[in-house]
């Protein structure tokens, strides 16, 4: 068994994603360690991410443990660490721990992702043709960016040596960690022809699309369009969403902001007759709202529970997702579909009446994908 680890609730359903489109069977964890072996890959989002990183190390630690003297496992199976394509999060703490505890050689780190255009040029990282801490991820609000260098990025104190390889540095049989240039998707293929049993690999949409496609041949299951009730988009992100919201009033939803919804009773009902809306938290051609997550995320599910029809559910935003996710208190998923790179519909195990799409803030629509999404509301 393929075992993904990931630190955010959209990471690991963009993992669960690939592998469902390469024709596996996925199951995706988000409370429980319990390691099902009635799957291809489990992918468990440890939810370390929004922790601090003395939190992050004891969550990777115990699930390292539990791997290690599993029994439904019998010794079996192998790891693929998801990491942030921009080295948000405690990425290196959580490859220390891993590599200290899973008893790895060599950690190969391959957070770049060129189909988004983000990549490693000369140990440098780069958004497009912008340095990263020109970019937009110098104002995460959670972990900025102030520095493009990898190996300032990466901050890493543990044990082994770190060693950033140009694109034709060959991989060295030396325990270390490294990193490497990538520029295009063939960079990563190319290195993960070096990858051995005993080396952790590590990385984000790309090379987990790679590694996944040297494991096992491509069977894209085949996919028929959602048909539901009820549609609700919620947008938790701070990144620019226009776009979203042009294609979004194409199909005449309405567009509500948190801030409103506080103010007028009247949406819920209004809701309920319309069967469709899309709610955000902040108006970004305004001051930035302040809100409270969690207070947010009960009030959704507190909607949601009213409603007496198969709903679709779309998160934009991995904090966002993870807080609906546990005030829905679903903690076991199966994959239904890859909308896209980083989109993915799954439904929870326990209620075949939803069904959830997620997508990572940072990541952009595919226009005619989100209008599909649209279209099939309103069926039974």
């Amino acid at each position: 068994m393929l075992i993904v680890i990931a630190d955010d609730f959209t990471g690991a359903a963009e993992m669960a994603g690939i592998a469902h489109s390469s024709g596996l069977k996925v199951v995706l964890q988000n409370k429980t360690f319990e390691f099902e072996t009635d799957c291809d890959v489990l992918v468990i989002d440890a939810d370390t991410r929004s922790k601090s990183e003395k939190e992050a190390c004891q969550i990777i630690t115990s699930l390292c443990q539990k791997l290690v003297s599993s029994e439904n496992l019998n010794g079996e199976w192998m790891v693929f660490k998801k990491t942030d394509s921009v080295f948000r999060g405690h990425f290196s703490a959580e490859l220390e721990v891993m590599s200290d505890l899973l008893a790895f050689n060599r950690i190969l780190a391959l957070p770049a992702n060129p189909s988004m255009g983000r990549t490693i040029q000369n140990g440098q990282y780069f958004i497009g043709d912008k340095p990263l801490h020109l970019s937009s991820f110098a104002d995460d609000p959670d972990f900025t960016k102030k520095d493009s260098n990898v190996s300032t990025l990466l901050d890493w104190k543990g044990s082994l040596p770190h060693i950033h390889l140009a694109i034709e540095d060959e991989l060295p049989e030396i325990p270390a960690i490294f990193t490497v240039d990538i520029l295009t998707i063939y960079d990563i293929e190319k290195r993960l022809e070096s990858a051995k049993p005993g080396d952790l690999v590590c990385g984000s949409g790309d090379a987990f699309r790679a590694f996944i496609s040297k494991l096992h041949d491509q069977q894209k299951p085949k996919y028929q369009p959602l048909f539901c009730d009820y549609l609700l988009i919620l947008n938790g992100s701070t990144h620019d969403n226009s776009e979203e919201k042009q294609t979004i009033k194409s199909h005449d939803i309405p567009i509500i902001y948190w801030k409103e919804i506080k103010e007028a009773q009247t949406f819920v009902p209004q809701y309920l007759a319309e069967k469709k809306a899309a709610i955000y938290t902040s108006n970004q051609q305004e001051e930035e709202y302040d809100y409270d997550l969690k207070t947010f995320a009960k009030s959704i599910v507190s909607m949601v529970n009213e409603l007496k029809g198969a709903l679709h559910l779309v998160i934009i935003g991995g904090a966002t997702a993870r807080s609906i996710m546990d005030e829905l208190h679903f903690s076991c998923f199966e994959v239904v579909e890859e909308v896209s790179s980083g989109v993915v519909t799954m439904s929870p195990k326990t209620n075949q009446k939803i069904f959830i799409t997620t997508k990572p803030g940072s990541y952009p629509w595919m226009p005619e994908k989100l209008s599909n999404i649209c279209k099939h509301t309103g069926h039974s």
